[in-house]
């Protein structure tokens, strides 16, 4: 991790439609309509929300139901703007057990935009909190594949 190492994509392809994906955290608001469902819903308004503090280790995992090509990962933290991960990884799987290492690590922000070294196959998707921060909820409005 360096800080300013965060460069948004200037090209990322076609958005992936998320239709049919489910999502899984390792928390969650106690409130149903901030579960991780809200980030796949195509509606900037509603989100995901941890529920606690950020904290090293928490996780956000999409299952996109079938092998895709991904080349570039968007999450975004909405009006939640201080809701965003200040450093994660990236880790993508076939069978969502066997993970393998982190294909990217870097620095968050309120819209973070992760543009992978090469393109990838993969069916899920899993972000890595990586930095811990009590004050703050974790939260994705949208979570977006390119």
């Amino acid at each position: 991790y360096a800080p300013g190492t965060y460069v948004p994509p200037t090209v990322c392809g076609t958005e992936l439609s998320r239709t049919g994906w489910t999502a899984s955290a390792n928390k969650r608001s106690g409130w149903n309509q901030e579960w991780e469902d809200k980030a796949l819903d195509n509606n900037p308004s509603t989100r995901w929300a941890a529920g606690t503090g950020m904290a090293d280790g928490d996780t956000f995992t999409v299952d996109m139901k079938s092998v895709r090509s991904i080349s570039a990962i968007e999450l975004n933290a909405g009006t939640s703007a201080n809701g965003y991960t200040r450093k994660y990884q990236v880790y993508l799987s076939n069978d969502g057990t066997n993970w393998g290492n982190a294909i990217v690590s870097d620095l968050g922000a309120p819209v973070t935009r992760i543009v992978l070294p090469t393109s990838q196959s993969a069916r899920y998707i899993r972000i890595v909190c990586r930095a811990a921060l009590s004050g703050e909820w974790w939260s994705i409005h949208e979570f977006r594949v390119f």
